[in-house]
């Protein structure tokens, strides 16, 4: 992995700079409950005047057939399940339009099922068993762009007619947070109809060294110190999609110099730009199997932006910090189960 730097300073969203990262994940677009996929997602500013930058953002991803479940150290199908009489009918006639979000020709089709009449001999009757059901693959390469406008001071976003979309999570300006206590913001503007809180928290690898896994997965600066966004628990309610709960669960590690993201548990790419152009929500698919260290949503592949040395002023109180990252150690804990329930 190699790195062309072409800036050096705090504010350094300018023409030119750019990230791509890869993923896994898994989707969720009505009526998907439930769909991994595995790709790259990036962003590049396209021209920059005064605070405003305009920003390319996109993403590309398959969805294989088979997928790797840690809980079972095995591969398991990634086909979509849709239980309902009028599917059938649709596969019967040769119509695969039944996912708003994907087109037909990326449709294939697994098996579908219908009831049936089976004579019973212990009753000496008839009676129906099994269900109406299909099941299709995802095949082919999904890609997915849009051209936003990026107010770099609040990290609010617009489209092109001068709407605004959401939040921009792709970046933070690391001068604008303290290095003790929580600054509140908003993480999202719109999930399922609800706005949801977040707090931006410094933590340092010298103050606390149980985040091993953030300081791994990243570019190596020359100072282990990141800031943490991390979702407020307390400001949304579950949404429930196809019978089964879902949560807005997150936390993305910033480097400290540069506002990057270069480490994420939790929806990292459930951002309102992503989620806008793209019309799904994405949910980390997190590997357990070797520890904390695989536990990443995504993994920077390249960029122009510099992770040099973060100067701060003053050294703060670094004890200050700890019942912060514990509370997050323990929301972690919380989304770990959850997503571990929805695995299948």
């Amino acid at each position: 992995m190699s790195f062309d730097y072409i800036s050096a300073y705090q504010d350094n969203v300018e023409e030119g700079t750019y990230a791509t990262y890869s993923f896994s994940a898994t989707l969720t677009a009505e009526p998907v409950e439930w769909l991994y996929c595995e790709g790259t997602v990036g962003w590049e500013c396209l021209e920059r005047v005064g605070d405003i930058a305009r920003v390319r953002q996109w993403i590309e991803f398959t969805s294989p057939k088979e997928y790797y479940n840690s809980n079972w150290d095995t591969y398991s199908d990634n086909s979509i399940y849709l239980g309902g009489k009028e599917y059938v009918e649709m596969v019967k006639a040769g119509d695969l339009s039944f996912l708003p979000a994907f087109d037909p020709e990326d449709l294939e089709l697994y098996y579908y099922s219908e009831p049936e009449e089976v004579y019973n001999q212990e009753t000496g009757e008839m009676e129906t068993r099994g269900e109406y059901s299909v099941k299709v693959y995802v095949v082919g390469t999904q890609y997915y762009e849009s051209i936003v406008d990026v107010d770099l001071r609040t990290r609010d976003v617009f489209d092109l007619e001068g709407n605004v979309i959401g939040r921009w999570l792709w970046w933070i300006n690391p001068e604008q947070y303290p290095l003790e206590g929580q600054t509140g913001e908003v993480y999202r503007y719109d999930w399922h109809g609800q706005q949801i809180g977040g707090f931006v928290s410094y933590i340092s690898e010298e103050a606390y060294d149980g985040w091993g896994s953030v300081f791994e997965n990243r570019v190596k600066g020359t100072v282990d110190e990141i800031f943490m966004l991390g979702q407020d628990i307390d400001s949304y309610e579950s949404v429930v999609i196809q019978g089964e709960p879902h949560y807005f669960s997150a936390g993305i590690c910033y480097n400290a110099a540069t506002g990057m993201p270069i480490w994420s548990y939790g929806v990292g790419l459930c951002d309102d730009v992503t989620a806008a152009m793209t019309g799904m929500d994405f949910s980390p698919y997190v590997i357990m199997k070797d520890g904390w260290e695989d536990s990443v949503d995504f993994v920077l592949l390249d960029t122009n932006l510099v992770p040099t040395e973060y100067v701060t002023q003053g050294s703060g109180d670094s004890g200050s910090i700890l019942p912060y990252v514990f509370a997050l150690l323990v929301t972690l804990l919380i989304v770990a189960g959850v997503m571990a329930y929805r695995r299948r």
